[in-house]
């Protein structure tokens, strides 16, 4: 019941024979005893009979419903069984501890787990729902004594992922029944969703970028790569940056988080139109295996397709000069169509021939443009011609 409120007991007799039922009582007092504090009747037919509570009360006790007898004194209409009732003094109110602090005092929780609201006048608290009127679990708990006591409920979260939960607390022991509305949200954590991944290609020691929604719910995430564990530099829930960890020589790359996990791959399309991995590591040497073109004939600008393995680290291919069409003798670099783009494939890579055909030496030995500093993000100063990373020659 709402403290100041009125509480209806049926039965019969209670206004015949000239015997009028006029008190009734209230309190933690003695069952069958006219003890506890008096309160009035408002309301009375031979079938019911109404009581008002006190306006102050809060508390868990007997109802007892009484009528003078011939000696003047009371006779308990209700007996040694008394009506047990909840007296609450106003609406039950709270907020969702944790979420004072909160980025739009959303808090994330773990799927199937539990919220703690703390607040006033929960004792009497019936049911918690959610604004589609859905009710959830929840145990009572009071923490001390006295004044400085206060009230918690324990609510239960489904298992469900990604959701949003704002409760309200119904009192059905309120006359007429209160509601209240707790402050705070509370969010289950969300499985990961990726769209995008930066470099498609990496070393160990390299870093990657992964771009999509829900990659971190306010804890960093967990991060590995063809099982071995990567160091994660940065994160939100929308990009998460990681460094891949020593001795990685595969992919894919897996995201977990408080909600679930993800597994990053392919495949992606060259511009060869040959498939490829969507992710993949460059572990171990380069290696040239062959280099064609599309025609027999040589032109400067064509385009030639390098194959081999460990390719994308490379910048291009270390041609020998011929001493003619303005090149010195020595080595010089053919480059990447894009030398800045990523890298769609380990395995083959497009070179542009900038100078004329005759400028390279025919059978001569063909070189790896490659890195001389360790894995990262590789500046155009890092590259140099490698001599022995292949036995592939110029046959034009």
């Amino acid at each position: 019941m709402r403290a100041g409120g009125r509480i209806r007991i049926t039965g019969m007799g209670f206004q015949s024979s000239g015997v009028q039922t006029t008190r009734g009582y209230f309190g933690v007092g003695v069952p069958g005893s006219t003890s506890n504090p008096q309160i009035d009747v408002a309301n009375l037919s031979d079938t019911y009979a109404e009581l008002v509570l006190p306006a102050n009360c809060d508390q868990e006790g007997m109802l007892m419903l009484a009528s003078p007898n011939a000696s003047g004194s009371d006779t308990l209409v209700t007996g040694d069984q008394p009506i047990i009732v909840g007296c609450a003094p106003g609406t039950p109110s709270g907020r969702i501890v944790g979420t004072e602090g909160a980025p739009n005092g959303i808090m994330l929780v773990q799927p199937g787990s539990s919220v703690t609201i703390r607040g006033t006048a929960l004792r009497y608290v019936t049911r918690v729902l959610d604004n589609q009127m859905r009710a959830y679990p929840f145990t009572f708990h009071k923490i001390g004594s006295g004044p400085s006591a206060f009230e918690q409920l324990s609510v239960s979260i489904p298992p469900a992922t990604g959701q949003i939960y704002q409760f309200y607390l119904e009192n059905k022991l309120t006359d007429p029944v209160l509601s209240g509305t707790v402050a705070g949200m509370a969010r289950t954590a969300a499985a990961p969703t990726w769209n995008g991944i930066g470099p498609v290609w990496a070393e160990p020691g390299q870093m990657v970028r992964v771009a999509g929604r829900d990659l971190s719910n306010g804890t960093p995430p967990s991060v590995s790569v063809g099982g071995v564990p990567a160091q994660v530099l940065r994160h939100d829930p929308l990009w998460v940056e990681f460094r891949l960890g020593p001795g990685t020589t595969a992919g894919p790359i897996r995201l977990q988080n408080e909600g679930g996990s993800v597994a990053m791959a392919g495949p992606f399309t060259a511009n060869t139109g040959a498939g490829h991995p969507g992710f993949f590591v460059v572990s171990g040497a380069s290696v040239l295996q062959g280099i064609s073109a599309a025609t027999a004939t040589r032109a400067t600008g064509d385009v030639l397709i390098v194959t081999g393995q460990n390719l994308a680290r490379l910048r291009g291919i270390c041609v020998e000069s011929s001493g003619q069409g303005g090149r010195p003798t020595g080595f010089f670099a053919l480059t990447r169509v894009d030398a800045n783009a990523p890298a769609l494939s380990n395995t083959e890579m497009r070179v542009v021939l900038q100078d004329p055909p005759h400028a390279v030496k025919t059978g001569g030995a063909i070189q790896s443009y490659a890195p001389t500093t360790p894995p990262g993000d590789y500046p155009p100063t890092a590259f140099a011609c490698v001599p022995g990373s292949s036995n592939v020659t110029w046959s034009w």
